[in-house]
């Protein structure tokens, strides 16, 4: 697991990987993206990665205001679609044309808006807590 930065148009976002992005796979292994809920961070999937590293390209991102990101400027907000946006600029740096996100509680929000507004990127979609009563 090594720590990557993406540089978004206004921020940057920390995030972990076990592949490079600066270079094309090398492997036909799927990327699996993770989104983790609000208040955590990239890390909350950490034990999952011995499992899944053999099988998949893995990446994961803090989201703006969490774990290692920036937050976002003082005069701005937290508004939820901002976040599609961000993940969007996240998965255009990517170098797979298709991901399967997998998303946590707002992750999990994130990831299935994300997927009905670029259905093209996406090649499976996992959500984990995503609906509550």
């Amino acid at each position: 697991m090594e720590a990557i930065t993406f540089k978004l148009a206004e921020l940057e976002l920390a995030g972990l990987t076990n592949f490079s992005l600066s270079s094309p796979l090398e492997n036909n292994k799927p990327v699996l993206l993770f989104i983790h809920g609000w208040q955590d961070n990239a890390a909350t999937f950490s034990s999952l990665w011995q499992r899944l590293e053999k099988d998949f390209n893995l990446v994961a991102i803090d989201l703006p205001g969490h774990g290692l990101s920036q937050s976002r400027s003082g005069d701005n907000y937290y508004h939820f679609f901002d976040y599609i946006d961000d993940l969007h600029q996240v998965i255009m740096q990517l170098p797979a044309t298709r991901v399967c996100l997998v998303g946590h509680s707002l992750g999990a929000i994130i990831a299935s808006c994300y997927s009905a507004a670029y259905p093209q990127l996406i090649d499976k979609l996992v959500l984990i807590e995503a609906c509550r009563h």
